[in-house]
């Protein structure tokens, strides 16, 4: 993804569901990008969309292997 999102105005929208995320973006003029990762989720199916600078500084940020997003519940 981030060879693909080359500017910080388009959004990069994760789709969380059961059993995994999908992150995508759409660039202008190129095909869909999209990369699956495995996960574990409960709620409802959401999707968020977030700077990709802001989402890469975060999970760049994380010592571990793994990353965790929490969402309040409406």
């Amino acid at each position: 993804m981030r060879l693909l999102v080359r500017d910080n105005t388009t959004p990069v929208r994760l789709a969380m569901r059961a059993g995994g995320s999908t992150c995508s973006s759409t660039p202008p003029r190129w095909a869909t990008p999209s990369e699956t990762v495995d996960g574990d989720y409960t709620g409802e199916d959401l999707v968020i969309a977030f700077n990709p600078s802001y989402l890469i500084d975060g999970v760049e940020a994380v010592m571990g292997d793994e990353v965790l997003i929490e969402t309040p519940t409406p």
